[in-house]
């Protein structure tokens, strides 16, 4: 059923393949710096290297200065591995640039600001209530709360 769905929708399967699945909703002008954070997302759902991931987000940046969640996800990546100074610049830079992005990625900034900067778990924690009220149906805030309680 699917195959013939594609078929009459004039779309083969390499072509679904081609892209990245993940995630379409992060703020860029830039195709190429959002193709570029969705490879990397790709890269870090297959279990790639941490090099690759972080490679391709900061090809993400030099495309797009202002892509907040690539400066996110980089700090994220860095702090997760043990780059603290690094990751707490990457996450300051989000941080600062969270203005010009939706609601979700507002968030999720927010809660790695709190988490990773200023090292308050607790306004972290808020964060994540707030984002779940707002978005029941998102599974990230869900995610990141259970490792709060």
């Amino acid at each position: 059923m699917a195959d013939r769905f594609r078929t009459r929708a004039s779309e083969s399967i390499p072509s679904v393949e081609r892209e990245p699945s993940l995630p379409a909703d992060v703020t860029t002008p830039s195709l190429d710096a959002w193709r570029s954070f969705s490879a990397a997302m790709k890269a870090t759902q297959g279990r790639s290297e941490t090099a690759e991931t972080i490679s391709l987000l900061k090809r993400a940046i030099i495309i797009d200065p202002k892509f907040a969640m690539a400066y996110a996800y980089l700090g994220r990546l860095y702090g997760d591995f043990g780059g603290n100074e690094p990751g707490e610049h990457n996450i300051a830079k989000a941080y600062e640039l969270r203005d010009h992005v939706s609601d979700s990625e507002s968030f999720f900034i927010t809660f790695n600001y709190h988490r990773q900067v200023t090292g308050n778990l607790e306004l972290a924690r808020q964060v994540l209530e707030s984002w779940v009220q707002k978005y029941p149906r998102d599974l990230l805030p869900h995610g990141l709360l259970s490792g709060f309680t």
